[in-house]
């Protein structure tokens, strides 16, 4: 029988390293906007020591010399890394037409999908 943490390490992908949990990782990550929303792609950057982030392509803020001050950093830091391709897959969503990706904020109604 396989126990509760099995299912949430599923998750993740299981070769994946462990990432800090006090400091940022710049890259690509799918985070939630909302309870029972899409997944919505986020990316950490640092350049030149200066930490920004942009979430469902729009940059949240300006980039701040700390990380956690950066706004948006609070959502991205805790989503799941996914691979640069599944990011960019991701972020071409938001433009068709009554996919969940088009409006981030509203939690998915199963009842408003259409049936392919």
């Amino acid at each position: 029988m396989r126990n509760l943490t099995d299912k949430f390490v599923s998750l993740e992908r299981r070769d994946q390293v462990p990432r800090p949990s006090d400091t940022p990782v710049p890259g690509t990550y799918l985070v939630r906007l909302v309870r029972k929303g899409p997944l919505i792609p986020a990316r950490i950057d640092c350049v030149g020591g200066l930490w920004s982030v942009t979430i469902n392509g729009v940059l949240q803020g300006p980039a701040q010399s700390e990380p956690f001050l950066a706004a948006g950093m609070d959502r991205a830091f805790l989503g799941l890394r996914v691979p640069e391709a599944e990011y960019d897959r991701r972020l071409g969503w938001k433009d068709i037409p009554g996919h969940p990706n088009a409006t981030p904020n509203r939690p998915i109604d199963f009842n408003q999908i259409p049936v392919l």
